[in-house]
């Protein structure tokens, strides 16, 4: 998602009252908080809230999304401090099957058309690549599904968790778009001239969005997630002692 091509000179933040069909008319890459949300199109000139309301959505959350990903700088401290952590989780575990299952799986299959007329042994290797990236990703995500989303839940429930922390999690995770940043140089830099340019341009222009995306993912869970796991920690901490 390329955000950095919002106009945010003129910004103004998104509120519950605005029609969510002018928000995504006017910056289209949002379309994928929707699905992200388990929210359909056909929504007509309804504002964010009814939406919200009639897909059973918290409206909170569903704008604190909007407005992070509109524009980064709009997001205060005090907002993460009252963000619902069960809505936070079903996006991010709903983007991870989006990744899994869709994004990346359709980007495999447009980067063999688009290779598919080039030196073989290039070929192979442009494809071992990304093979290898789409393990890591699906490691890394799973990871995150299995044993860090799992701990939070249970946070959240009051149920044991173990001697499992968010610093943990916070110590060891990774940006996972590095390595498509890597193929995007490698594409632009030394792919072979072929007349097949229209199907390397379309690829390479997925692979930004895609690793836009990513980064943003990461952004969330970075900035987002793990400061409110830390806050959550402490009140139940407090609590016990108390």
């Amino acid at each position: 998602m390329t955000y950095s091509m919002f106009n945010r000179n003129n910004y103004k933040k998104i509120t519950a009252n605005d029609r969510l069909a002018d928000v995504i008319l006017n910056e289209y890459q949002l379309l994928l908080v929707l699905n992200r949300f388990d929210i359909p199109l056909g929504f007509g000139d309804k504002s964010i809230k009814d939406v919200c309301a009639v897909n059973n959505v918290n409206t909170s959350a569903f704008l604190f999304i909007l407005n992070l990903l509109s524009n980064p700088d709009s997001i205060n401290e005090e907002e993460i401090k009252s963000l619902p952590i069960e809505p936070l989780l079903k996006y991010l575990k709903t983007s991870h099957e989006y990744f899994l299952d869709y994004r990346l799986p359709e980007l495999r299959i447009k980067l063999i058309d688009a290779i598919a007329t080039i030196d073989e042994k290039i070929a192979h290797l442009i494809l071992r690549f990304f093979d290898d990236y789409m393990r890591e990703v699906r490691v890394h995500m799973e990871y995150e599904n299995d044993k860090v989303f799992s701990y939070i839940e249970k946070l959240v429930r009051h149920s044991d968790t173990g001697n499992y922390s968010i610093e943990k999690f916070e110590k060891h995770h990774n940006s996972i778009e590095d390595k498509l940043s890597e193929l995007k140089n490698i594409m632009i830099k030394y792919y072979p001239a072929t007349q097949n340019s229209h199907q390397t341009n379309s690829v390479l222009f997925d692979i930004f969005l895609c690793e836009e995306d990513l980064r943003y993912h990461t952004i969330i869970e970075d900035m987002v997630l793990i400061p409110r796991i830390y806050q959550l920690e402490n009140e139940l901490t407090h609590e016990q002692s108390h």
